[in-house]
C-alpha cells in the first residue's frame, strides 16, 4: 500500500515536513519504510492493550516507555495514543491520574495526538458524564485534561469544540 500513498503524496506536493497531512499506522515496518520514502509527519498509534501486528510479543505498553519511545523518534514525528494511556481508567470508568507519556513522549522529540474524544457519556469518564437526560457529558472538561498536560493534538467527533478550547 505504501508506494500508491507515496504517489498520491508526491503529485500532491505532500511529501515535506510541513505537509498539512498526517500518516499514521498501528504498525512499525510500514513506518519504517514510510520514513525512507517521504518527510511527510509520521504518527505511530497506540493503544493500551495490545501491540504492532508486525512485531509479534512487542506491545504498546512497552513502546510508550522512554526506551520505546526513543525507538519510535528514529522514524516517527508522533505517537498517537488512545486516551486511556494517559489517564488510565479503573473498572468503574473513572480516569486515574495522569500517566508520564506526555512528557516523556516530548522528551523524546516526538509531539502527542490523543485519539478518539467523543461528547457521549459512554465515552467518557464517570467523572465527565451528565446522564441520559442531557444526551452527552463534560466534553470540555475532558479535553481541558489532556490539553493541560500539553499533547499537540487531538482526534475528535466534535472540532467545533476542541478548537474552540484550545484557542
Amino acid at each position: 500500500m505504501e508506494p500508491p500513498l507515496i504517489a498520491a503524496l508526491a503529485d500532491n506536493g505532500l511529501m515535506a515536513a510541513d505537509s498539512p497531512v498526517l500518516i499514521q499506522s498501528f504498525e512499525i515496518d510500514v513506518l519504517r519504510s514510510l520514513d525512507q520514502a517521504t518527510d511527510a509527519p509520521l504518527l505511530q498509534l497506540m493503544s493500551p492493550l495490545g501491540g504492532p501486528f508486525d512485531r509479534p510479543g512487542t506491545t504498546y505498553a512497552e513502546m510508550a516507555r522512554p526506551e520505546g519511545l526513543a525507538q519510535i523518534a528514529t522514524y516517527a514525528d508522533a505517537i498517537g495514543v488512545e486516551t486511556g494511556l494517559i489517564f488510565p481508567r479503573d473498572a468503574t470508568g473513572a480516569a486515574h491520574a495522569a500517566t508520564s507519556l506526555v512528557t516523556a513522549a516530548h522528551a523524546a522529540g516526538l509531539k502527542v495526538v490523543v485519539w478518539t474524544f467523543r461528547a457521549e457519556d459512554v465515552f467518557l469518564p464517570v467523572e465527565h458524564r451528565r446522564g441520559e437526560d442531557h444526551g452527552a457529558g463534560d466534553l470540555s472538561g475532558w479535553l481541558h485534561r489532556f490539553y493541560g498536560l500539553g499533547v499537540d493534538g487531538v482526534f475528535t467527533d466534535h472540532p467545533g469544540v476542541a478548537v474552540g478550547l484550545r484557542e
